[in-house]
């Protein structure tokens, strides 16, 4: 089957996407200051128990977590994202192709329970180590997705955002911009 360069094209844009999201999840953070999270300051982040922190966590248990979920999963987490371009490859495909969508979702399938597989040993491993989670730490682990947080992404209020066409400021009194009229019917 020949595939066009619009389907190359996107393909090429879905694997760089899936490539960019992977290291950025895959990058270990940055060690932290001495006194701050890690050592139980008060702060957002992964050791501060701020919004989205694990709670209480030390710089012992957050080295281990790095090992076993980032180094540690790196290969299955690379065989995830590369399944997942597959099937985008083959989703976004000029002529839709059934049997490419059925074999990439197979691929995806089998990455996933693999990914999965090895979480849970990494888990056991981590359970079973000095650096074993409390309850409040593995509830706050599995509400992260089995990740530990990035740092400095805690606090009151969230900036940014908007994205696109730019959201207008709030009036004076609070409320919100009125939106413009739909076009149209």
């Amino acid at each position: 089957m020949k595939q066009s360069n619009s389907s190359i094209r996107v393909a090429s844009v879905v694997a760089a996407f899936a490539l960019s999201a992977f290291s950025a999840f895959a990058q270990a953070p940055a060690a932290p200051a001495a006194g701050g999270a890690a050592a139980g300051g008060a702060r957002g982040g992964a050791g501060g128990g701020g919004r989205g922190g694990i709670p209480g966590i030390t710089a012992e248990q957050t080295a281990k977590v790095n090992e076993l979920f980032t180094t540690g999963l790196a290969a299955e987490t690379a065989a995830v994202t590369a399944a997942r371009a597959e099937l985008a490859t083959a989703t976004f495909a000029d002529k839709k192709d059934d049997a490419a969508i059925k074999a990439a979702v197979g691929k995806v399938q089998a990455a996933e329970l693999a990914l999965a597989n090895k979480r849970a040993a990494a888990f056991a491993t981590l359970q079973g180590s000095a650096e074993k989670f409390n309850e409040a730490q593995v509830t706050a682990f599995i509400a992260a997705g089995g990740a530990l947080p990035a740092a400095g992404r805690g606090g009151a209020g969230g900036g940014g955002g908007g994205g696109g066409r730019g959201a207008a400021a709030p009036a004076a009194g609070g409320a919100a911009p009125a939106m413009p009229a739909a076009r149209g019917n």
